[in-house]
């Protein structure tokens, strides 16, 4: 075997990934670490079928690569026990290809005249270095850093106070938060029926309308019953009139003019019913090549994922977790729905609430929680409720009072 290419290991790493597409995600390799160009288009391919939410199997890919299906058809996909070797074999091997390259590189300029040994030992330092902290990390100087703030905070001193985040449109979150923050995790808490999916429909619908673009997974609801949920929310209609067709001639028309004003809104939804960790964090990837500024999932505990005999804390906290690496690596803000604990039925809800769904408030950046009195009267023009901000890591915490109008399930904020 050549060390700085394994073939070998690559070929069974894409087997590891017939076997169990979870792979990709829980041992990545970049397709530029493959030395094979016909495992990189294999790659691609696989990556591209979970992206759409498909199973990479020997049929789907020689769908997508009919030129290579001599060699795709050679592939078995036995186990994928073994994956984690397989992907540090493939890194070790494109490591020693990139040492090898630079080492040449560097040999080559010592053969020239118009450069010191200075110069050459520069060259040196700076073409290992690279390669060392594409493996190891990146330490960084601290007045690198300091430089980096002053940069930031001159930016919002120009900006006057200009919020930086997505807009919520409630002037005491965007005030305490600042906005939604790009690479943050918020988790929006509630009993079940006090509107956790309103209040994040309200939310998708103000980032959209400042010109944002929206992702939005509802595993609980499929799309239509969302789009006629904004639709509710966009003309102030009786929700349920919506839903069952009974409006006026009236209402029809102020139903249109909002389908209109929604139809140029940027906003992609995908309403897989209990995705997949590994679907949901693939698509998600996939949201933000296509521009996706902030991304909502409805909701938190119908991500399947793990061993089912796992203790369901357990996993909905590598969820939470997993959520929190998303936001940072896609660099959005990220908001997930999370029902409370059973316990505080009835009680005004506090950041304990969610302790018993795999310490998700450890995760969180911010933590907002929803309370109203449930059983209320349809017929009710307004019922007071609360957002209770329990958690900001970077702001004041605490409740505060706004409208909640159950014909069209929005939420309003409170006119002072």
């Amino acid at each position: 075997m050549n060390v700085t290419h394994d073939e070998t290991a690559e070929r069974h790493y894409i087997e590891s990934v017939l076997c169990d597409k979870l792979v990709l995600n829980e041992h990545p390799v970049s397709r530029d670490d493959f030395y094979s160009p016909i495992h990189r288009e294999v790659i691609d391919a696989m990556t591209a079928i979970v992206d759409e939410g498909g199973t990479p199997d020997i049929p789907t890919l020689g769908l997508k690569l009919p030129g290579a299906i001599g060699v795709i058809s050679k592939f078995e996909p036995v186990t994928a026990a073994n994956a984690a070797f397989y992907a540090r074999a493939i890194r070790e091997a494109a490591s020693k290809r990139r040492l090898y390259a630079m080492a040449a590189e560097v040999m080559e300029a010592t053969g020239r005249h118009d450069l010191s040994s200075h110069d050459i030992a520069e060259l040196a330092e700076k073409t290992f270095t690279s390669l060392y902290e594409r493996h190891e990390g990146r330490a960084i100087e601290l007045r690198d850093a300091v430089h980096g703030a002053i940069d930031l905070l001159q930016r919002r001193y120009e900006a006057k106070g200009a919020l930086t985040g997505i807009p919520t449109g409630f002037e005491f979150l965007d005030r305490d938060l600042d906005g939604l923050q790009d690479g943050s995790l918020t988790v929006i808490g509630a009993r079940p029926s006090i509107g956790k999916t309103a209040f994040a429909i309200g939310l998708a619908l103000k980032a959209a309308e400042t010109g944002f673009s929206v992702g939005f997974f509802s595993a609980e609801m499929p799309t239509p019953m969302i789009i006629l949920r904004m639709l509710a929310s966009k003309a102030r209609l009786q929700l349920q009139a919506v839903r069952h067709g009974l409006m006026t001639s009236t209402d029809f028309s102020r139903a249109f003019d909002a389908g209109g004003v929604l139809a140029n809104y940027r906003m992609l939804i995908d309403d897989s019913p209990n995705p997949t960790l590994s679907y949901l964090k693939g698509k998600a990837r996939w949201m933000k090549r296509h521009g996706v500024q902030v991304i909502f999932i409805d909701y938190l505990t119908l991500i399947s994922h793990g061993d089912p005999r796992t203790p369901r804390h357990e996993r909905v906290g590598e969820v939470s977790k997993s959520l929190k690496n998303l936001a940072r690596e896609l660099g959005v803000p990220v908001i997930v729905l999370s029902q409370l604990n059973r316990t505080v039925e009835g009680e005004r809800p506090s950041l304990d609430s969610l302790r018993q769904s795999g310490e998700i408030e450890e995760d969180a950046d911010v933590v907002l929680l929803l309370h109203r009195e449930r059983d209320i009267e349809q017929e009710a023009s307004c019922v007071e409720a609360e957002v209770i901000i329990a958690k900001n890591r970077n702001g004041p915490t605490g409740p505060h009072k706004v409208a909640f109008i159950p014909k069209s399930a929005t939420f309003e904020e409170v006119i002072k």
